[in-house]
Formats: C-alpha cells, structure tokens, sequence
C-alpha cells in the first residue's frame, strides 16, 4: 500500500519529533499502521527524524532506492548426443532452457 503524504502526515502527527528509526517502527505498530507501511519504515535509515517531514523524505527515498532493484540472471544450457537405441537407431537428444529476469522498475 502506497500511503498518500496526507495520509502519511494523519498517521504520524501524534509523535513527538525527534524520534529515532526504531521508536517511530514501535510508534506505527501501536497505532495499528499497515504492514506495508511498517515494512517501508524499516528500509529508512537508522538515525534521528526530526519532523514528520523529515521522515516522509527518508521514506520516499528509500522507496525509490527499493524500486531499483537488481537485474535477472539469465542462464541456458543444451546438449546433443548421438545413441544407440536397442534396434540399432540413432537417437539425438538435448535439452535447452533459458532463465531470466528483470530487475524492478
């Protein structure tokens, strides 16, 4: 969940600035504040906020820094070979697969 800034200032106007990292996360959990949003809290910085501003700031940067992400590995691997089947006939086989990915946008 994406919490608006005004929904953002509603939640957090009752603390009392300045708060470190972990006392706004103990804040938010008493208030019943969604776990998404906890879960962008955790991804601030840990340090001192002075404002609900301040954090706001840190929160947005990062998410940001969050929807970066990291590329996909992209792998294949493949094979032929050449048998003998009981009658005596040649069989071929090989087995090629690709796997990838792409980071977050």
């Amino acid at each position: 969940m994406k919490a608006s800034p005004s929904m953002m200032q509603e939640m957090f106007r009752n603390m009392q600035f300045p708060m470190t990292k972990d006392q706004i996360i103990e804040h938010a959990t008493r208030q019943n504040i969604s776990s998404d949003i906890i879960e962008n809290l955790q991804m601030i910085p840990d340090r001192e906020y002075e404002s609900a501003d301040s954090l706001m700031k840190a929160m947005e940067a990062a998410s940001q820094q969050a929807g970066r992400g990291g590329g996909g590995k992209s792998q294949s691997f493949g094979g032929t070979g050449v048998g003998e089947t009981g009658e005596g006939d040649p069989s071929s086989g090989g087995s090629s697969q690709g796997f990838g990915g792409r980071g977050g946008e």
